[in-house]
């Protein structure tokens, strides 16, 4: 090798991506040159970085592959517990709390109940979270967004809060199953934008926006749901709520200050980052870089790589092109009734 290894030639080396013969001249040129040994020294203290954050992510089972958890499901809530409200079913059960699908006595309204997970027994930090929660969908009042109207503790002394109930399917599987053109996506697409420029206007980040948090009913209307980790645009930092260091999020759609655990350098450019790959996949079915895989790798590809062109990923598997032609459906897709949260 007669000049210095690229970065990406570094990064592929620590890797292991060289092959066997490549490596032998990149490791016979690392002896020969002091200033290269200090680049991937530093690289390797990079990594090391990158693996001490990966200790400390919480995700779920179906963030990489964008599916749904698939832990065991909570017993349903006894009968009475909610008064005012019968239970019919639970739909949704995740990492914060878990959603039933109710009716409201007084008025025969279908209704959807999110029910903190640990109940009495959940953190301050959870507890804090979810009434901030609350508070925050509460001060949105758009038609492209989930309305609260109610809530309270059950009388097991678990707090809840209830809202619309959504039956529609989730973004992805709309896109998929109505075969848009090209012109009705970016006409979806503009309505889930101004609904979040909404949010942002009222002063609330999403911070986990993705297209299962995400329902489009049988109108075509899109509604935005699950602000369980939203934050306020200004205000003091409520340290039980958020904190340096502590990565929040779904990986796949997280923007790389996400990454870092940089919770001071998130601001509403954090939604339009988490758009913007809600895009990318709407329109071609896959991310715009890498996102499966080690998780350090992920990591790098989400903090380093620059994503593919559009029109480069548009594949002909997906049945579609730039001239607004309608795709095909993809594998597994499938129609959902699903609640106001994910």
């Amino acid at each position: 090798m007669s000049s210095c290894p690229t970065n990406s030639a570094l990064d592929r080396y620590h890797e292991g991506g060289l092959d066997a013969e490549q490596e032998k001249v990149l490791e016979a040129h690392l002896e020969a040159c002091e200033s290269c040994a200090v680049r991937v020294k530093a690289l390797r203290e990079k990594y090391d970085k990158l693996a001490d954050r990966v200790r400390g992510i919480a995700f779920n089972p179906g963030d990489l592959a964008g599916g749904d958890d698939e832990g065991p499901a909570p017993g349903p809530l006894p009968k009475g517990l909610i008064p005012g409200y019968e239970i019919l079913r639970e739909i949704h059960h995740g990492g914060q709390g878990i959603v039933y699908q109710a009716v409201q006595l007084s008025t025969k309204r279908r209704v959807a109940i999110k029910v903190l997970l640990e109940g009495p027994y959940a953190s301050q930090a959870a507890r804090r979270r979810f009434e901030r929660e609350i508070e925050l969908i509460a001060s949105l009042k758009h038609p492209n967004i989930v309305s609260i109207f109610d809530s309270g503790q059950t009388t097991d002394h678990r707090q809840f809060y209830v809202m619309d109930y959504v039956s529609g399917m989730r973004l992805q599987d709309y896109v998929q199953q109505k075969r848009l053109t090209l012109r009705q996506s970016l006409d979806l697409f503009a309505r889930i934008a101004e609904a979040v420029s909404f949010a942002h206007q009222k002063g609330v980040i999403h911070r986990d926006l993705k297209p299962w948090n995400i329902v489009v009913d049988a109108e075509g209307n899109p509604k935005i749901l699950d602000f369980g980790l939203a934050k306020a645009v200004a205000g003091a930092v409520d340290h039980a709520v958020s904190m340096t260091g502590q990565v929040l999020g779904t990986l796949p759609y997280m923007s790389p200050e996400q990454t870092r655990g940089r919770t001071e350098e998130v601001d509403v450019r954090t939604d339009v980052y988490a758009l913007g790959v809600v895009f990318y996949e709407m329109l071609t079915g896959t991310y715009p870089y890498p996102v499966v895989g080690e998780m350090m790798e992920v990591l790098h590809h989400i903090t380093q790589t620059d994503p593919k062109p559009p029109s480069r990923a548009w594949t002909a598997a997906m049945g579609g092109s730039a001239d607004g032609k309608s795709r095909q459906e993809r594998p597994n897709e499938y129609e959902t009734e699903t609640s106001t949260l994910k």
